[in-house]
């Protein structure tokens, strides 16, 4: 297997591990993973219960959950992670769609031509009376 095989496999099927160090002891301080905690999974599936591209209806526990902004490192996080089913993620990271998520929860897609189409978060019980 040729080295960007090798790449592509584990980027396609690992588990990635980022592990901080004390550079003065080498002692490990900080890990933080690629793939979200089932905590993590959890509160994104109840907070968007289906893909996130507009008229895509694939419920999100059948989803990839995509890192909006490439994974750094550090942001394997609520406010980066979206679902995506397989095909709409696919489209954002091979082709000219983009996304964003915006403090708000909404999340808009950008397409190649420019026009933004933006989805909404949707509470899932009626808000507090007061």
């Amino acid at each position: 297997m040729a080295p960007a095989d090798i790449e592509d496999d584990v980027a396609a099927n690992g588990i990635w591990k980022r592990i901080l160090t004390d550079p003065a002891t080498g002692m490990a301080e900080h890990i933080t993973t690629y793939r979200p905690t089932p905590a993590q999974r959890e509160l994104i599936d109840a907070r968007y219960p289906t893909c996130t591209r507009v008229g895509c209806n694939q419920p999100a526990h059948r989803c990839d959950l995509d890192h909006c902004c490439l994974f750094d490192g550090t942001n394997t996080t609520i406010a980066n992670l979206r679902p995506k089913c397989r095909h709409q993620h696919r489209m954002k990271t091979h082709s000219n769609w983009s996304c964003e998520n915006r403090p708000d929860g909404a999340h808009a897609w950008t397409t190649p031509s420019g026009k933004v189409i933006e989805t909404e978060l949707e509470p899932i019980a009626e808000p507090a009376p007061f």
